[in-house]
């Protein structure tokens, strides 16, 4: 047993309940927690409090072969498991249970239960109830809880068991791919969601050159603005089609300053783009700012030539890729 208290991700935890590794001594209790327990606990790890140590015994081959042992409260003892859970069987069971949603009854109960989380609530950083369930009188496979995606994005609440889904007969990119995101305005949990993605993916201001996610900016305004300005002058019509029914899509948004957008107003991006070369020294550095805000090489050039239909083409891919390679999925035919 290790004399110093080490730090495991949970996610390597419950990877180590689901595979078997980790077990529970035959005599010790079982699952007694009750639903309103694991959501107080998993609101408590979203807000990164003091959960209590997990202490686990490690078994020599010997003990491993010999001992009784038994799984984790819904998992399966499917190898000749590592350590043994001497202390935090509750807890780890209550995030296993929630986060991989066995095909097991909630203990002591007749009922399958899910959890669910909300993305409103946890933004706001309001973790009161932010974690809810429901109950069932039959198991809900992952083809069963995923029918309701729709309403996930209405109203921001998904299930906990997203973390663990596998998806094999309609994987996650195939979902990304048929996402109409020209179709995304402000006001929606899509938008916001990809606003949150360019501040994390540390977009850089036009003009300024600074982070505009993060820092400090008491004294400046960030706001998500157009790219193609919605008071541009002279785009040319063969090139702007779709201008007046998409303009206002997230596809032809970013974050910028105020005092940036202010700065662009009405102008085609070719004219604001040739003011960022003579800032920056060349097209290299503005095409790296760029990149910051899902502008791939190709919408850059699109920008130069003031082709909004074809930017608005381009970038969309953009957003997808990155969202695809950010989740780590991918086509599995």
């Amino acid at each position: 047993m290790a004399e110093n208290p080490g730090t495991d991700k949970v996610e390597d935890l419950l990877k180590n309940v689901h595979s078997g590794s980790y077990v529970i001594p035959y005599f010790q209790r079982g699952f007694e927690w009750q639903p309103s327990m694991v959501c107080d606990l998993i609101e408590s790890t979203l807000q990164n409090y003091y959960a209590g140590l997990i202490l686990l015994w490690e078994l020599n081959p010997e003990e491993a072969q010999n001992e009784e042992w038994d799984p984790v409260w819904g998992a399966e003892l499917k190898s000749t498991p590592d350590k043994a859970i001497l202390d935090g069987q509750q807890r780890l069971a209550s995030l296993y249970y929630a986060i991989y949603n066995p095909k097991k009854p909630f203990p002591n109960r007749q009922s399958y239960y899910v959890f669910f989380l909300s993305l409103n609530k946890i933004l706001n950083e309001d973790y009161e109830e932010a974690i809810t369930y429901k109950y069932y009188s039959t198991h809900q496979s992952w083809e069963q809880i995923r029918e309701d995606n729709a309403n996930w994005t209405e109203t921001g609440i998904i299930p906990v068991s997203i973390l663990s889904a596998k998806d094999p007969a309609n994987p996650n990119q195939k979902f990304v791919d048929r996402l109409d995101l020209k179709s995304v305005k402000k006001g929606s949990a899509r938008y916001n969601a990809i606003i949150c993605i360019l501040a994390l993916n540390d977009a850089k201001d036009f003009y300024k050159g600074r982070i505009v996610g993060t820092g400090d900016y008491s004294n400046e305004k960030i706001n998500d603005h157009h790219i193609f300005p919605k008071q541009v002058k002279g785009l040319d019509p063969e090139k702007s089609e779709t201008f007046n029914d998409i303009r206002d899509s997230v596809v032809n948004r970013t974050l910028l300053l105020d005092e940036t957008n202010n700065r662009i107003k009405n102008k085609k991006p070719s004219q604001y783009i040739a003011e960022m070369t003579d800032k920056y020294g060349n097209d290299d550095e503005v095409e790296s700012i760029l990149k910051g805000h899902l502008i791939t090489e190709r919408a850059f050039e699109y920008m130069k030539e003031d082709h909004f239909d074809n930017f608005v083409i381009e970038r969309e891919k953009a957003i997808k890729q990155h969202i695809i390679s950010k989740l780590k999925i991918w086509n599995q035919e």
